[in-house]
């Protein structure tokens, strides 16, 4: 940016800004280092803000700083007491009036960013930077990210069925083992003992139940009965065959 441009851009920025805060006088003069090197001064006066392409010789403060710092400190980017304590900027003069250039940066600031709403309510474009496009991609970059991208869906497949097969043995595994019973602490045997040796004691002590005779169908009487006539007589044939036996020994006998 050459002197002339550089003159005329702290003319946008700071010209327009109010400072009706700023009651007293300030003559603030630039000598500018480097790129578009010169002087040139902005005067605070009456709650406006004027600058022109002169020295001033009869200044406040004297700032001297390169191109650069100087349009950061004018669009709010660099505190110009920081930039003061940290060599970036030399001043000369008043330090107190060097010091409102901060109160007249941020007033620039607000100024630029009410008018850049304005614009855009009106419906005026505001400029912006131009979207980054995308580099081409060549056929061989295009072929080779979609193998990686086949390799790695394959790969996570491949850890899903893994998974699935890990689990289903491990599920054979667990229906094939056999169930193992559950250790008794001591207490819980000797509470068995004690029960089953009283349930014992229990059964030999209790007196045998007479047993229920059942009742009987007429059949059943009408089998006995036969049952004892057949008895009856077979006891009554034996008796006679006793005394025919005997008969003839006592015929003998007299």
């Amino acid at each position: 940016m050459t002197y002339e441009e550089l003159v005329q851009k702290a003319k946008d920025i700071y010209e327009g800004v109010d400072a009706s805060n700023i009651k007293e006088h300030i003559a603030f003069q630039f000598d500018v280092r480097g790129e578009g090197e010169g002087a040139f001064y902005m005067e605070v006066e009456d709650g406006k803000v004027k600058v022109e392409p002169y020295e001033y010789y009869d200044h406040d403060a004297l700032i001297t700083t390169s191109q650069e710092n100087l349009l950061l400190i004018a669009t709010g980017q660099m505190d110009p007491v920081n930039a003061f304590l940290t060599h970036k900027i030399q001043v000369e003069g008043d330090l107190g009036k060097a010091a409102r250039l901060k109160e007249l940066s941020d007033a620039a600031v607000e100024l630029a960013k009410k008018v850049a709403e304005e614009e855009a309510a009106k419906g005026v474009e505001v400029p912006t930077a131009p979207k980054k496009r995308r580099p081409r991609r060549s056929k061989a970059e295009i072929e080779a990210e979609k193998a990686a991208k086949e390799a790695a869906k394959a790969a996570k497949e491949a850890e899903k069925a893994a998974k699935a097969a890990a689990k289903a043995e491990k599920a054979e595994e667990t229906a094939a083992a056999p169930k193992k019973r559950g250790r008794r602490s001591k207490a819980e045997i000797e509470a068995a003992e004690a029960a089953k040796a009283a349930e014992t004691e229990k059964a030999a002590e209790a007196p045998a139940a007479p047993k229920k005779r059942g009742r009987r169908s007429k059949a059943e009487i009408e089998a006995a009965k036969a049952a004892e006539a057949a008895k009856a007589a077979e006891a009554a044939k034996a008796a006679e065959t006793v005394e025919a036996a005997e008969a003839p020994a006592a015929e003998i006998a007299k």
